[in-house]
């Protein structure tokens, strides 16, 4: 399995979320759900307002920590809703 591939789709679709605006406790949950399709024990996602952190860890690899910076923020809640709907297709399969 690509974790570094899991991690990107993840922080990207928080980032896009940061920026149109979208709750912190929103993005966290998108970001968490993406990363929780690892299997890992370990999945973690801190959103602020101006950055994005997430961990994927196991005991048998090294952790995998990105921390994304967001600069710019406008409110477009049709990109967040459209996130969110890509990721849960995501973590049910449902995207080919």
């Amino acid at each position: 399995m690509d974790f570094e591939l899991y991690m990107d789709t993840a922080v990207l679709a928080g980032k896009i979320m940061l920026e149109s605006n979208a709750e912190t406790y929103r993005v966290e949950e998108t970001v968490t759900r993406i990363l929780n399709k690892t299997g890992l024990q370990m999945t973690d996602a801190l959103a602020l307002t101006t950055g994005l952190v997430a961990t994927l860890d196991n005991p048998n690899m090294h952790a995998i920590t990105v921390v994304k910076r967001i600069t710019e923020r406008t409110t477009n809640l049709n990109r967040v809703s459209r996130v969110n709907a890509v990721s849960r297709n995501f973590v049910e399969d449902k995207l080919t």
